[in-house]
């Protein structure tokens, strides 16, 4: 009786020995079962095979991608691409023709002149010609190509009779895979170049992992590999390995201001920030640091250089404005990748100033909005493009960095919220809704610092020179009891006014005065006032006028001579 159990749940130990039977129908069952299989293994290391090939192009792709952003500066998509929301890295998996429409000039001109663009689908093809070139060396002067072709190193690259690769050999027909056995394999229970063996199926002679008898094994589909990864092999770094650091501050007070960082200050027109910036950059100076400024929106003659005065700057050679490029051109930050900015001139500045002896601790950029010259912070790409590179300065030569912006009507910050999602410290300017005349600066994004809101006023010194007054908590509690302890009364000083009446005759140099009465108390100028109208020589119809001697009634007699009422204060 023939074997009644299901061939394809028994192993290849109880497949061969449904093989070596006396039933036909068994012996057909199971050399169909172990064609099956043989084809399927082939498949499976086919695909591991084209795999692995196709992962060795992505990374050639992206290696390549890496270069061409260094070549070009970053600037890698059209603006039609750029209108398009194009990612940089489909340019290496679309159509060229897309890719051609949607890359930069200076990408046309990279794989023009440096090197043609490299994609998966190109480096498999690649592969497959270099491995038909080798089988072409190899051939018998026979001159006739297998129909398939051997693996035999890791370099090689299989394909089919019709020099088909890739994701085409995934619908190959199973039939163009089979091999027919021979009759004394048939007898031996072997197939051309497999074996059935107990534990699985396996080469039957030859290296390990290579079929003896020449079978080829084939991809039946791609395998897309993680996107995104270096060529080389990634330096990984574990915390372990980092020293930690402790945060270091610009100046000792508040509000604090890291170095090696930027830090935003944000709030309304006129609330202060630009005297208080000043503020901050005489602190600088008094430390021995010098600080860069770009300050597009102030004349440098008639707003910048008198508030650093009133501030306290006590060397204005340390103060330097950088609103102008040596070329004559302002000073400009990117927020588009078509651009690389003008961040490359401060770090120019700053070495070629360490080397006259300053010590650069500071930039102050105000306003944000006016130094945009290219693309928009309305977006948070854009936002984030514009600071990044501020932040690889301040990291790099661990100064200060301070960006000042506006405030809309609603009172949130101007520009998209990528700008306070970039950045660790972000303070707003506001006016202290108990008393307007105060200000305060408070923390709205903090990373790693507890920052308590800090207060100042401007207020103005001996010499009439606006100043910013930082209210410590000190000084908040003196004025608070200075403002609710009411001052003791003084003693009011008597006061006096006198009604005086002068007669100038012509020819006369000074007029004679005369007192006609001194009154004293608060009802002393009504008083006097009254006296002077009730004189026999006043008249009613002159005017009274301000003068430096109080009030004033003049006018002129028919003899010449000028008859003048007044009352002074004495």
């Amino acid at each position: 009786m023939g074997f009644t159990g299901d061939v394809l749940a028994i192993d290849d130990q109880a497949l061969l020995a449904l093989y070596r039977s006396d039933d036909e129908a068994d012996r057909a069952a199971a050399l169909a079962e172990a064609e099956r299989r043989d084809q399927a293994e082939r498949l499976a290391r086919a695909r591991e095979r084209l795999a692995q090939i196709r992962a060795e192009g992505e990374l050639a792709a992206h290696a390549q991608y890496l270069e061409a952003s260094d070549w070009c500066r970053g600037r890698l998509l059209s603006r039609e691409g750029m209108a398009a929301g194009v990612d940089e890295t489909s340019l290496w998996r679309m159509p060229w023709a897309r890719a051609a429409r949607f890359a930069s000039e200076e990408l046309r001109d990279f794989f023009q002149f440096v090197a043609p663009r490299i994609t998966a689908a190109d480096y498999v093809r690649v592969r497959a010609a270099e491995s038909r070139a080798a089988r072409s060396e190899a051939m018998t002067p026979a001159g006739t190509a297998p129909a398939v072709s051997v693996e035999h190193s890791d370099d090689e690259v299989v394909c089919d009779e019709r020099g088909n690769d890739g994701p085409e050999l995934a619908g190959d027909a199973a039939g163009s895979l089979r091999h027919e056995p021979a009759a004394e394999d048939a007898e031996s229970g072997t197939w051309p170049g497999w074996a059935v063996r107990p534990g699985g199926r396996g080469p039957a002679g030859g290296a390990e992992g290579t079929p003896a008898g020449g079978g080829a094994r084939r991809p039946a589909g791609p395998v897309q590999p993680a996107r995104g990864v270096s060529a080389m092999r990634t330096p990984y770094v574990s915390y372990g390995e980092i020293e930690p650091l402790q945060t270091e501050y610009l100046l000792d007070g508040f509000p604090k201001i890291p170095r090696g960082d930027v830090t935003l200050f944000y709030g309304e027109g006129s609330v202060g920030k630009g005297r208080m910036i000043c503020s901050l950059i005489a602190d600088v100076v008094r430390g021995g640091g010098s600080v860069l400024t770009v300050l597009p929106e102030d004349h440098p003659a008639e707003e910048v250089a008198p508030r650093l005065r009133a501030a306290g700057v006590t060397d204005l050679s340390r103060v330097i404005d950088m609103t102008r490029l040596p070329a004559g051109g302002r000073f400009k930050l990117s927020a588009d990748t078509k651009h690389e900015g003008d961040v490359g001139h401060l770090r120019q500045a700053m070495s070629e100033l360490a080397e006259d002896g300053h010590d650069v601790r500071l930039i102050v950029i105000d306003p944000l909005a006016a130094v945009v010259g290219w693309g928009s912070i309305s977006t948070n790409a854009g936002a984030r493009r514009l600071i990044e590179p501020l932040q690889d300065l301040a990291m790099a030569t661990g100064v200060a960095v301070i960006v000042v912006a506006h405030s809309v009507k609603s009172g949130v910050l101007q520009g998209s919220a990528g700008l306070q999602q970039v950045l660790r410290l972000v303070y707003k300017v506001t006016k202290d809704p108990a008393n307007p005349a105060l200000r305060v600066v408070h923390a709205e994004k903090a990373n790693n610092l507890v920052a308590e809101d800090v207060r100042f006023t401007v207020e103005e010194d001996a010499e009439g020179r606006a100043r910013v007054i930082w209210l410590t908590r000190q000084e908040m509690d003196r004025r608070n009891r200075s403002w609710r302890t009411p001052a003791p009364a003084a003693i009011p000083a008597p006061e006096f006014h006198s009604a005086l009446m002068g007669i100038r005759r012509p020819g006369q140099a000074e007029p004679d005065v005369q007192v006609l009465g001194t009154y004293p108390g608060p009802d002393g100028a009504r008083i006097a006032l009254r006296r002077c109208q009730e004189h026999p020589a006043f008249r009613s119809s002159a005017a009274w006028q301000h003068g430096r001697t109080g009030l004033l009634s003049k006018y002129t007699r028919g003899d010449g001579a000028v008859v003048t009422f007044g009352v002074v204060a004495s």
